[in-house]
């Protein structure tokens, strides 16, 4: 119920209205290969992800794709910010470990000098 609750107080806090309206001034946003970057950051993120348990993803979820941090997570969480701390920590820690194994993963199966060593072990 809790993070529900949050979920919805994020939800309302971010809608917008569209406008018809042109700016006066020239978007300061990032440019088509920033974003390209940003895209692939986040299909390697959501990929590496993929292992993490159902509690792990629910506080990915909330802590950076809804900037939820301190007491605000905690009280979704259910628990004391010591330990949503704590939590963070462990998560940023295990989608360290993640990445770093998926990004070794692509690379020995990529090109002609991947490791043969590396490839017979994740061809299998």
């Amino acid at each position: 119920i809790a993070r529900n609750e949050a979920l919805r107080r994020i939800r309302q806090r971010r809608r917008e209205e569209p406008s018809d309206e042109l700016p006066d001034e020239a978007s300061g946003d990032a440019g088509p290969d920033t974003m390209a970057a940003r895209n692939e950051l986040a299909k390697l993120v959501a990929e590496a992800a993929g292992g993490l348990s159902d509690r792990d993803r629910a506080v990915l979820e909330l802590g950076y794709r809804h900037g939820l941090e301190g007491p605000e997570l905690a009280e979704a969480l259910g628990v004391s910010a010591a330990s949503a701390n704590k939590i963070m920590q462990r998560l940023r820690d295990t989608m360290e470990r993640s990445l770093g194994a998926l990004l070794v993963a692509r690379r020995g199966q990529a090109g002609s000098n991947s490791c043969a060593e590396l490839a017979a072990i994740l061809a299998g």
